[in-house]
């Protein structure tokens, strides 16, 4: 039996050819388009006539070369430094970079801060005001950038006629250079707070005539007359520095300008109507430390003159009373105790004539204390203690002319008077006072002391009942009392007794035993006596 067999099938290769039609035409697509990017991008050129002859039956290749103008325009305009024709603050910044010139001006603007901005002067004072004073800066970042930007931009599309506008603009600037300048500016506030501390300094207070002495003989003042005064005038201080500042003149000179001011018044005016005020007058002891005490104070203060508003104190105006300055041992209260070897002792007498004058001159009280205990030589509450470190009497020239005090001591009178304006015509101060009670005193108070005798008691401190009492100041005029004021309180504390002792009992005394007499002797009777 003979077998057929099928021959093999063939395969199948038509897919092929779709797809080299496709790679080629991808192909010619991608280098169709570089070769018109390319095309666009090659510079402008200008075909030229050739140099050399050629063959006539050979032909000639087209040349191209860069326009000569247009090179010219983009070298200018792209330059990275300053153009030449612009200027800053007088400084020519061609061919400058941009970087160099922004480290200058920010060292110049650093700068400022210690630079002396301003100096003001008046006479020969000087006040210099720095930058940092005022708060003083410039817009030169602000300027820097116009400078930096012109001839760089321009508001045309195309990106030739671009560099074409620029190039215009450069090139006019050196017909016409741009000369641009930084502007200052500077803090108000911070200049005015420094010409207000100027002020201070060189603001003059106007002075009125001011008493400077008293001529006790003649009874008068001696005046100084009044001086002028100056004052700063701000506002127009401000308008000249800021008129300086505005024109750039740094380190300018200012002169201070202000004006003369006048106070008070003139000498003549003030020793118009001053005359006696007051006259107050005690009379003192005869104990020779203690009077010249009273001799030395009133010398102290005879011819003392107070101007308006001027204070007195005893204390300040005669100081430490000691051996040293010319005081004498005499009798002063010390610790409530009446001590016999206080130096300055009896110095309280002329201190409450003092008192008195004043309080009948209606002068301004402002410190007064009562003794420990009514004084001998005064009404009760009408007089005025000192004591170094202690009590002090004050007073205060209230009026608005000048006073003076004139005091003696022309044994045994201690006087003293007020000179000064006047309290008006027919007025006068008489001073008075009343009793308002007592005080209790403690019981004593005892010291044992065993360097006494047993038994004995030795009072080291006097006992004194307090007492209360009130000053009045009496006004009259023309003899008649038109009004009635309280002058002072007093309180004089009361005083317990201090006593030392020995409180041991005293020995009993004995009766001596009576002597006995012996018995008188009898003679006894005679007998007889026996024997043989």
């Amino acid at each position: 039996m003979v077998k057929t067999r099928n021959a093999p099938r063939g395969k199948n290769h038509v897919w092929i050819v779709p797809v080299i039609l496709l790679v080629v035409l991808v192909a010619s697509v991608g280098g169709y388009y570089a070769w018109s990017r390319l095309d666009k991008d090659r510079p402008i050129h200008t075909e030229s006539a050739p140099t050399t002859s050629q063959p006539t039956n050979s032909p000639t290749p087209a040349e191209t070369t860069v326009d000569p103008e247009w090179q010219k325009m983009v070298a200018a305009v792209e330059q990275d430094v300053f153009y030449q024709g612009i200027w800053l603050d007088e400084q020519d910044l061609a061919g400058k970079s941009y970087t160099d010139v922004r480290s200058q001006l920010y060292e110049k603007q650093s700068s400022l801060a210690e630079e002396t901005a301003v100096e003001l002067t008046l006479g020969d004072k000087t006040f210099a005001l720095t930058g940092a004073d005022i708060g003083l800066s410039s817009d030169w970042l602000e300027v820097l950038e116009e400078a930096w930007q012109t001839g760089r931009s321009s508001d045309a599309k195309d990106e030739n006629e671009q560099i074409r506008a620029r190039y215009a603009v450069i090139t006019a600037l050196k017909e016409k250079p741009l000369k641009l300048a930084t502007t200052l500016s500077w803090d108000e506030a911070k200049l005015q707070a420094m010409l207000t501390t100027v002020a201070e300094q060189v603001n003059v207070a106007a002075q009125g005539a001011k008493a400077v002495d008293f001529d006790t003989k003649n009874k008068t003042f001696v005046f100084a007359d009044r001086t002028p005064g100056f004052a700063m005038d701000l506002a127009a201080c401000q308008a000249l520095v800021a008129e300086q500042l505005q024109n750039g003149s740094l380190g300018a000179k200012v002169a201070v300008t202000g004006e003369q001011t006048w106070a008070g018044l003139t000498a003549a005016e003030m020793g118009k109507n001053l005359g006696l005020v007051s006259d107050a007058r005690t009379v003192a002891s005869n104990n020779a430390n203690r009077n010249e005490n009273i001799r030395l104070i009133c010398q102290k203060i005879n011819g003392l003159v107070l101007n308006p508003g001027e204070t007195f104190s005893f204390n300040g105006h005669i100081g430490e009373r000691t051996k040293e300055t010319g005081f004498k041992p005499a009798g002063g209260i010390i610790n409530g105790i009446l001590e016999d070897d206080i130096y300055g002792g009896g110095i309280c007498q002329p201190n409450t004539t003092l008192y008195h004058a004043v309080a009948m001159a209606d002068l301004e009280i402002i410190e007064r204390y009562p003794h420990s205990w009514p004084s001998t030589y005064v009404p009760i509450g009408l007089d005025a203690t000192v004591n170094w470190g202690g009590a002090d009497f004050k007073f205060r020239n209230n009026t608005d002319q000048p006073i003076a005090v004139v005091a003696w001591f022309s044994k045994p009178n201690v006087v003293f008077q007020i000179y000064g304006r006047s309290l008006g015509s027919g007025v006068s101060i008489k001073l008075t006072s009343t009793h308002e009670g007592y005080i209790e005193v403690d019981p004593p108070t005892y010291k044992e002391n065993k360097k006494l005798k047993p038994g004995e008691e030795v009072v080291i401190r006097e006992e004194h009942i307090g007492q209360l009492a009130t000053s009045y100041k009496v006004w009259y005029k023309d003899g008649k009392i038109i009004k009635k004021e309280t002058l002072a309180k007093s309180r004089y504390r009361p005083i317990s007794a201090i006593i030392e002792r020995n409180s041991d009992p005293a020995p009993t005394e004995t009766t001596a035993p009576t002597e006995t007499t012996a018995p008188t002797e009898t003679t006894a009777p005679t007998t007889a006596s026996a024997g043989g």
